[in-house]
């Protein structure tokens, strides 16, 4: 196959279709933490149908280059601000400071703390509103959609009583009762599902709605809770979810919510 740069190839390469090249690199590439062997070959695959050359009937206005001196004019300003976006935070990672990588402990408790209504975070109740809403979906609208004022979050609870079934993330409310099971690297024990299903049964005295989320890197379903109330979710959906609920926060909580978020979806 001909290279769309090579000496056969009578025409440039188009500056749209180089720049959408270039944003499938970044995507792929910009982040330090982005795992390049899972991503390099669906990055090809995106590559594959991306033509680099000019289209006849692209206009010779839309297809002209911006002057070498405006681009190293654009690289200079961008060089000088870089110490200046540094120092001013919003380049930190707290979370990478706090050690936080793959364990599932500290994970679900920071997860935890953000799905709390009450939490002082700044982010309010959008996460959990984003979770509810996917439940309620998931289940085909037969679930709340918001948190009441007497909704309570907690993480590493025993509601039974037996230390078995300890349950990651924890969400009673009046109006529903919902359990997390956090994944990261830890394999799925028998019967988990099947006895946090069996816990919600128990909690909502039947009156109550109830689901059991089993996160997991990838949404993959549970080997056992064979019950309608069980919905799977991924790590990079609650990324998602999270920078969707907290675009209009305040910069502080805005800058805590995006780079959690970064964090989990590169589990």
């Amino acid at each position: 196959m001909t290279s769309p740069f090579s000496a056969r190839s009578a025409e440039p390469p188009a500056p749209a279709a180089v720049l959408a090249m270039i944003r499938s690199l970044r995507s792929y590439f910009g982040d330090e933490q982005t795992q390049i062997t899972d991503n390099i070959a669906s990055l090809f695959d995106r590559l594959r149908g991306v033509s680099l050359t000019v289209s006849k009937t692209s206009t010779s206005q839309s297809l002209a280059a911006p002057p070498s001196e405006t681009l190293a004019a654009m690289l200079d300003k961008i060089r000088d601000l870089i110490p200046t976006v540094k120092e001013s935070g919003v380049l930190s990672t707290p979370w990478a400071a706090a050690m936080l990588r793959r364990d599932e402990v500290r994970t679900a408790s920071v997860l935890s703390w953000f799905l709390s209504p009450r939490g002082n975070h700044g982010c309010g109740d959008g996460l959990l509103r984003e979770v509810l809403a996917h439940i309620r979906r998931e289940l085909g609208g037969n679930f709340p959609t918001s948190p009441s004022q007497h909704c309570f979050v907690s993480v590493e609870e025993c509601p039974t009583g037996d230390s078995s079934s300890r349950i990651d993330i924890q969400i009673d409310d009046p109006e529903y009762f919902l359990v997390i099971e956090v994944k990261i690297d830890a394999p799925e024990q028998d019967d988990q599902i099947d006895r946090y299903c069996e816990v919600a049964k128990f909690r909502t005295g039947g009156i109550r709605p109830w689901c059991v989320v089993f996160l997991t890197i990838d949404g993959r379903a549970p080997k056992t809770g064979n019950d309608a109330r069980v919905v799977a979710m991924s790590w990079p959906q609650i990324a998602a979810s999270l920078r969707t609920a907290t675009r209009k926060c305040k910069p502080i909580p805005h800058l805590l919510a995006t780079s959690f978020a970064d964090h989990i979806r590169n589990l």
